[in-house]
């Protein structure tokens, strides 16, 4: 199941130096002058010091025992990609009757379901139309997730 998900740690190491990596809330936009304003939250005493390349005067504030670190990112191009909820149209019966693809847990668990009918229809004759039942599998979806199952 490796191949569905990539470590953002590999894509970085291949780019040493090029990739800064952030893993933050947005929590402002600034299109005029091409800011993002960001909010990293750690339950780890951040003794931040002020020093960041990455991001323009931190602001730190400590609540609840967590430090909340709020600073500006300059860009020069946002790509906002916040992904989306599966959706089954109103179409009845889609929701109980189907898996969604949309986490590493959602591909294990088809991976196992696909391996369980194989196995079950292996013990079946070939002409069992029970056989045919449990080897027929239909493939729903109009993004790439779906094309790509497919």
């Amino acid at each position: 199941m490796r191949s569905i998900i990539e470590p953002v740690r590999a894509i970085i190491n291949q780019r040493p130096g090029e990739v800064n990596y952030l893993e933050a809330e947005a929590i402002d936009i600034d299109p005029t002058s091409n800011k993002l304003t960001i909010q990293q939250s750690t339950t780890v005493h951040s003794g931040h010091t002020g020093e960041d390349t990455s991001a323009s005067h931190p602001r730190i504030h400590r609540e609840h025992g967590m430090d909340h670190i709020t600073s500006d990112v300059s860009y020069d191009y946002l790509v906002v990609a916040i992904g989306a909820k599966p959706s089954t149209f109103g179409i009845p019966g889609v929701a109980e009757n189907s898996t969604f693809v949309k986490e590493v847990n959602d591909s294990i668990k088809i991976k196992k379901k696909l391996i369980d009918l194989v196995e079950a229809a292996n013990l079946l004759p070939h002409d069992d139309p029970e056989r045919k039942r449990l080897l027929h599998v239909i493939v729903c979806g109009g993004g790439p997730t779906g094309v790509e199952t497919a």
